[in-house]
């Protein structure tokens, strides 16, 4: 656990140190942009994992460090994220419905879209409008 939080912290450290757009600074920028096809799938299921052990001060840093990592992804990838976060809201929204759900089975499907939804919400600043027009 201290782990990730130190992890966390490192790479927000690299990003804000780095946005200051000079030229080593932006190859810097270019290699953290690099990883974020590994990395933010990586976020979000820790993100996901914080929020259901209601661990909220060490997932609100991994959220703030998935809006900062998205604004260095490449947007196909943002976008494509995008889609596969609102399709799966879409499925627990849906599966949610059945007359056989109870009040547990409920409230954990209530809690993983709000986690999607944050995530989401996470992206949204970095989006092409394409996708932002889903919602």
């Amino acid at each position: 656990p201290e782990v990730t939080d130190t992890i966390c912290e490192g790479i927000q450290i690299l990003i804000d140190d780095n946005s200051v757009q000079g030229n080593e600074e932006k190859k810097d920028l270019e290699v953290i942009s690099s990883f974020g096809r590994n990395f933010l799938p990586l976020l979000f299921n820790c993100y996901s994992d914080l929020t259901k052990n209601k661990k909220s001060e060490r997932a609100q840093r991994v959220h703030r460090l998935v809006a900062a990592y998205s604004r260095l992804a490449p947007r196909p990838l943002l976008n494509a994220l995008f889609k596969q976060l609102l399709k799966q809201m879409l499925l627990g929204m849906s599966n949610a419905d059945s007359d056989n759900t109870t009040a547990q089975q409920l409230k954990q499907k209530s809690l993983e879209t709000r986690t999607l939804a944050s995530l989401s919400l996470a992206l949204i600043p970095c989006l092409e409008e394409s996708s932002i027009t889903l919602l």
